[in-house]
């Protein structure tokens, strides 16, 4: 009986790394599950004149995996993300078209990471401003959420605006924590 009681007795060398490890198990069941979640993947679908889908819901410092597709038969298309004011360009004969948003969603090019695209008609990082060649036009881009809570939109603005101002092809996203 003795020699059991003498097994039952921990050095405190053996209690403190005993500590230590129950201390870095419960480390890691904090940070594991969060890590796993933050990790969503999205697909948009542009077609004659909509996108599918046409409202997400993304959480602030998620990453997000992006894949958009232009499935129309004619038509090249575009999306921008942004809200506010309209910001608009002249043509050659000085007619005024709605071209994205005075406020960006994205601060810096930096946030945005380009993967992979084929039939891919113009990539402006700086906006950012994707323009998809029709039958399978893809890209696929990933980024942390920014931290700007609220709704927020995307949309196409091809044909000198007309695809937003005429068709209505845009979609929402709201930002939650």
């Amino acid at each position: 009986m003795a020699s059991l009681a003498q097994n039952r007795t921990r050095t405190p060398a053996v209690t403190l790394r005993l500590a230590a490890l129950a201390a870095l198990a419960l480390a890691l069941l904090a940070i594991l599950p969060a890590a796993f979640a933050a990790n969503e993947s999205y697909d948009i679908v542009m077609k004659n004149y909509s996108y599918t889908p046409d409202h997400m819901t993304w959480h602030v410092g998620d990453t997000v995996n992006l894949t958009l597709t232009n499935n129309s038969t004619d038509k090249t298309h575009e999306v921008m993300f942004g809200k506010g004011d309209l910001r608009y360009e002249t043509d050659s004969f000085g007619a005024k078209h709605p071209h994205g948003w005075t406020t960006k969603l994205f601060d810096s090019p930096d946030q945005l990471h380009f993967m992979k695209g084929q039939k891919i008609e113009e990539l402006m990082a700086a906006m950012p401003m994707i323009t998809l060649q029709p039958k399978g036009g893809t890209m696929t881009f990933t980024f942390t959420v920014p931290d700007k809570k609220g709704t927020w939109s995307y949309a196409c603005f091809e044909e000198n605006g007309s695809h937003y101002a005429d068709h209505n092809m845009k979609g929402t996203i709201d930002i939650v924590d």
